[in-house]
């Protein structure tokens, strides 16, 4: 359940020009942002775990590649100047 506003707490929000608010919780002694749901939403990725794996990336890295000519024959002069691995 979304909690309503009375008519007291919409006060705040008529009266800055700011997309958000601060509320101070008494009881808890905390202060609180009240944010409208538009700009949560761009926030909330932040306060979220990462999911982003790597290797789900690797064929769209590999798209990329080709379209910069990194598949070019020519291309494999450069490998021919990588070190040899240490034995």
């Amino acid at each position: 359940m979304i909690p309503k506003l009375s008519n007291d707490q919409r006060q705040p929000l008529d009266v800055q020009d700011e997309t958000y608010i601060y509320v101070e919780d008494d009881k808890r002694h905390t202060v609180c942002v009240i944010l409208p749901m538009h700009v949560f939403q761009q926030l909330r990725p932040l306060f979220e775990p990462d999911t982003f794996n790597l290797p789900d990336s690797y064929p769209l890295q590999e798209e990329v590649a080709a379209s910069a000519g990194w598949n070019d024959p020519a291309m494999s002069d450069y490998d021919a100047l990588r070190p040899s691995p240490a034995p």
